[in-house]
């Protein structure tokens, strides 16, 4: 398989089997945004993290829906998930929305507290929830025009 081809093949992947989105970040008020895959066969997570190594695998609970089947999870955030998208984004269909917002997410500026402890500048968390917000809208859109409730 060419390069080309495996990326039109994970642009795919991530189209059918594929999370993206913006979480909230507990610690400092910020919001992060991530990029998850969650599948059955562990060796296709294992091939798309060697072309992209800066994320991770984790094991995830039975599913029923998957037959009781062990899942596994394929993780990004920022850093990969800004190796990833520019790469796939051309061919991918249905989370191209999602990727423009992830592609367009701002890096966060940190205030440094006294006494120590950070959190992130006012104008940057209001961007990024703003982002986030719109994230979640563009999620629960998709989801029920696929028929989930969210």
């Amino acid at each position: 398989m060419s390069k080309k081809e495996f990326l039109i093949w994970l642009a795919g992947f991530i189209d059918g089997e594929g999370s993206l989105g913006i979480s909230r970040r507990g610690d400092c008020g910020g919001f992060k945004p991530f990029l998850c895959v969650i599948n059955t066969d562990r060796a296709i997570l294992e091939k798309i993290l060697r072309m992209f190594p800066h994320g991770y695998i984790q094991e995830r609970s039975r599913l029923k829906s998957l037959g009781s089947r062990r899942c596994y999870a394929l993780n990004y955030g920022k850093k990969g998930g800004l190796e990833i998208l520019p790469a796939v984004y051309p061919y991918l269909q249905v989370k191209k929305q999602q990727a423009d917002l992830i592609l367009n997410f701002p890096t966060a500026r940190y205030i440094h507290l006294e006494g120590g402890g950070r959190k992130v500048d006012e104008e940057t968390r209001k961007l990024q929830e703003k982002i986030y917000l719109e994230s979640r809208k563009l999620n629960s859109g998709l989801n029920s025009q696929l028929g989930f409730k969210v």
